[in-house]
């Protein structure tokens, strides 16, 4: 075989390996635009509704308030006890709440779970074409 031959043979093998990269990147780039939309929507899906929790749930406890206070406001015991009960519920009602959040952030995983995992199976394909 001539020395222009191997170059050619070379260059061909080097445009169809870099034609190969430049799809792979091409096709993980659009898998990352999905999941990073994906995640933005379930981001925006979770913050509204907590919001929307937030609100409501600082609402009945204001009512609530209001209303326990409004049956005891005559006998200064009983008011005290009503404060201090109704803020040690609220206080356990938000403990019991923020442990909910964390386990559940805890167990949706990684954001571009299947980015990296796509990416670490091209890396070893790469690896293993280049060892040919």
């Amino acid at each position: 075989m001539t020395e222009a031959q191997q170059r050619g043979g070379i260059t061909g093998s080097g445009q169809k390996l870099l034609t190969l990269l430049l799809r792979l990147i091409a096709l993980r780039l659009e898998l990352f635009s999905v999941e990073l939309q994906s995640e933005i929507e379930r981001l925006l899906r979770l913050l509204l509704w907590l919001g929307v929790g937030v609100f409501l749930g600082a609402l009945s406890i204001l009512w609530l308030g209001i209303a326990l206070l409004s049956l005891t406001w005559n006998d200064p015991t009983a008011r005290i006890a009503t404060v201090g009960t109704m803020g040690a519920l609220c206080l356990g009602a938000t403990i019991f709440v923020g442990t909910r959040v964390w386990k559940r952030t805890r167990a949706l995983g990684t954001p571009f779970a299947e980015t990296i995992r796509e990416l670490g199976k091209d890396v070893a394909w790469l690896q293993n074409r280049a060892r040919k």
